[in-house]
C-alpha cells in the first residue's frame, strides 16, 4: 500500500482520495456517496467492497448493492446480492463475478485484467464506476493486480485530479495524510 501511496501522490497531486484496505469500516455508505459525488476517489483493493460499513453486527455482504443505490449506478450482478464478492468455484476467493463477460454501464474495467470465465461465471479482476465528480475503484488480490505498479496506473489514467483533501478516519487508524490528498488506512486487524 505504501508504494500506491507514493505513486498517487506523484502522479495525483491534490487529488482527494480514500485508499481503503478494511472492506469500508467506520464510514457510512451515505458519507461514501457523498464523498465521490464531490469529486473524492475511493480506491478498494481486496476483501469484500463496504462488507464493513455500519450496517449489521459484523458486517453485511448486501452493502455492496446498497452502495450501487445510493451512488444510482447498476448494480453488476443484481442476482446475486449479498454473495457478488464471493468468487466461484467455491465463493473462497474475493472479486465481483458476473453470469455475463460484460458490465452494465457507466462500469468500466481494467483491459490489462478482463474477466475470467470460471464455470459459468465471469470473475473481474479491476472495476471501476463514475460516481458523481468521483470515481469509485476495486482491484481483487485474488484475480486482479496484487502490485502497486499493477493497480496504480489505471487509477491514474481513469481518474481526474485538481480535488481538495479531505482527512477520513476509517477504522480508528490513519497511517499516512499528506498535503497530496492521499489518505492510506491500515487493514483491519481481526
Amino acid at each position: 500500500m505504501d508504494r500506491l501511496v507514493t505513486l498517487l501522490e506523484e502522479q495525483l497531486p491534490g487529488s482527494t482520495i480514500v485508499i481503503d484496505a478494511s472492506e469500508g469500516e467506520g464510514r457510512t455508505l451515505a458519507d461514501i456517496v457523498a464523498f465521490l459525488q464531490h469529486g473524492g476517489v475511493w480506491i478498494s483493493w481486496g476483501g469484500y467492497p463496504f462488507y464493513y460499513t455500519p450496517s449489521a453486527l459484523g458486517g453485511s455482504g448486501s452493502n455492496f448493492s446498497r452502495f450501487c443505490k445510493l451512488a444510482g449506478v447498476p448494480d453488476p450482478h443484481p442476482q446475486a446480492v449479498g454473495s457478488e464478492f464471493f468468487a466461484p468455484p467455491n465463493g473462497s476467493r474475493r472479486a465481483l463475478w458476473t453470469p455475463t463477460p460484460h458490465l452494465p454501464a457507466p462500469w468500466v474495467a481494467d483491459p490489462a485484467y478482463p474477466p475470467q470465465a470460471v464455470g459459468n461465471a465471469y470473475v473481474w479482476g479491476t472495476i471501476a464506476v463514475p460516481v458523481g465528480q468521483g470515481w469509485w475503484f476495486y482491484a481483487s488480490t485474488d484475480y486482479g493486480p496484487t502490485q502497486a505498479s499493477q493497480y496504480g496506473p489505471w487509477i491514474i489514467q481513469t481518474s481526474s485530479s485538481g480535488h481538495r483533501v479531505w482527512l477520513w478516519v476509517i477504522g480508528g487508524m490513519v497511517v499516512a495524510v499528506t498535503i497530496g490528498g492521499v489518505v492510506y488506512f491500515a487493514n483491519r486487524k481481526h
